[in-house]
């Protein structure tokens, strides 16, 4: 008895054992030629197919998903996982894949229960996380709603800009980009280990993110400003978009609406005053700038030549009349209308003339005028900076005082066929002209038919008694293309 019962365990380890060989041999050869029954990649049967049989398939479907970040059903951040800073790995794919494939042959529990209950794998190691990539992608600075702090109680413009009223406080949208990149990227880890990638992710902003305070709602000091918060407005309304705008020729000069703004103010009964002393000041500094009247005055010479007017000497040019001035700039700011117009200068002489013509700026000549050097004896006669004629002239007697006197004098009046007379005695001269055209204290331009020559050194002891005497020609060319006005500078 005791024979067969070790004759029996010793049968029934034997079939034991060949059942095990048999069903380990069965296993292998069932699970050899590809992926087990049952097993779905990205929602693909993969039956018999092997790793790389799929991974092109596997490549497209996990080459990215949308992702959306949404704020009150809006979204604030929107792009692919890619620029999330999700970078798909083909490399880490294919290894996972061949590492589940691995298990799949070698574990009789796996894939019995894969032919039994199915198997989905999914691919944990199919992306990496740029983390730069992802925080700079996912912040409030990258939101499309702009992110606002809170706001207390405070004035704002209604909405056509003429009065100011008191806005409640209110609750900014600020956020912390830590929680949010946290939820962020739990929320995107999640979905990549659920494997449904072709679906895109929506991530709701958590409220935990949100990091604005209310802003206080007390109004009491506000409506106590209202009141003169809006007669500024008032103030800026009028007078901050006003200009008046200075001409000096082609130049201007603008006095604009923010400094008219800070001369204007009220006074009592709320009328409106203009600052006296800022009105003066800048009158004053803008005929500092621009005058050139009364003032030392360089010439360059048609050859060249620097030559200097002295200031007692100028007697042409352009000053503001400063008081007249002051008063416009002020009837101008009180009318609070833009205004562009030339300053008020000092403008005739002592016949009633102008004391300048033209300018461009601080050039006050313009390229026009008459040049007369009494050391070459020569006339020339430039107009809008083109020569009209030049010539030889004889300008004052210099052995008996009468020298033409140097300096910058604008055209008095011009005459035709004048007798001129003057001196006394044995000295007295009457003397008929063609064309008179006087500039400083009866001293002109004029022909002189008696005379015979003009330039060399006729004026030391032949010249005239102070005018400048020209040939009928140049004369002639002059007093018709001259305007009354026209700078006549003489120099020695």
């Amino acid at each position: 008895m005791k024979k067969f019962k070790i004759f029996m365990g010793v049968v029934l380890t034997l079939l034991v054992l060949t059942l095990g060989i048999a069903v380990f041999f069965f296993f292998q050869y069932r699970n050899a030629g590809g992926f087990v029954k049952g097993t779905v990649v990205c929602g693909r049967d993969v039956t018999g197919l092997m790793p790389e049989d799929i991974m092109s398939y596997v490549d497209s479907e996990y080459s990215g998903f949308d992702i959306s970040v949404v704020e009150n059903g809006q979204a604030v951040i929107e792009g692919s996982a890619g620029d999330y800073g999700y970078i798909y790995d083909h490399a880490a794919a294919e290894a996972e894949l061949n590492e589940k494939f691995a298990n799949q042959k070698n574990n009789f529990f796996i894939y019995y229960s894969t032919q039994i209950l199915g198997s989905e794998i999914v691919l944990h190691k199919a992306y990496r996380l740029d983390d730069h990539i992802f925080k700079s992608y996912v912040n409030g600075n990258n939101m499309s709603v702009p992110r606002v702090p809170s706001c207390d109680a405070s004035f704002r413009l209604n909405e056509d800009g003429t009065e100011y009223v008191i806005a409640d406080a209110t609750t900014g949208n600020e956020i912390s980009d830590k929680i949010l990149q946290k939820n962020v990227r739990e929320r995107i880890e999640e979905h990549i280990r659920s494997g449904k990638f072709s679906e895109s992710l929506t991530v709701e902003v958590p409220k935990e993110a949100y990091i604005s305070v209310p802003g206080s709602n007390d109004k009491r000091e506000l409506v106590k400003a209202l009141p003169q918060k809006n007669k500024e407005l008032k103030l800026e309304n009028t007078f901050g978009k006003m200009n008046i705008t200075y001409l000096f020729g082609n130049k201007k000069q603008v006095l604009s609406g923010n400094e008219i703004l800070s001369w204007v103010s009220y006074g009592p009964s709320d009328r409106i005053v203009v600052d006296q002393d800022k009105i003066e000041e800048y009158v004053e500094l803008t005929a500092g700038d621009y005058d050139t009247l009364w003032r030392a005055r360089q010439f360059k010479t048609t050859s060249g030549r620097k030559v200097s007017v002295d200031s007692a000497h100028n007697a042409y040019g352009y000053r503001i009349n400063q008081e007249k001035e002051c008063a416009q700039l002020k009837k101008d700011i009180l009318a609070a209308k833009s205004v562009t117009r030339e300053p008020i200068y000092d403008g005739e002489g002592a016949y009633g003339n102008p004391l300048y013509l033209s300018r461009n700026g601080q050039d006050d000549l313009n390229g026009t005028y008459v040049e007369v050097s009494i050391g070459e004896q020569h006339v020339w006669f430039y107009k809008d900076g083109k020569l009209v004629t030049e010539g030889d002239c004889v300008t004052g007697r210099i052995s008996n005082g009468h020298g033409t006197i140097p300096g910058a004098y604008p055209l008095a009046y011009k005459q035709k066929s004048r007798v001129l007379r003057g001196g006394t005695g044995a000295g007295a001269y009457e003397s008929f002209v063609n064309y008179w055209m006087p500039f400083n204290l009866g001293q002109g331009l004029h022909d002189a038919s008696w005379r015979g020559k003009f330039g060399g050194n006729i004026y030391y002891n032949r010249g005239s008694h102070g005018c400048v005497n020209l040939p009928l020609k140049i004369a002639k060319s002059i007093f018709e293309n001259i305007d009354v006005g026209t700078a006549i500078i003489v120099y020695n």
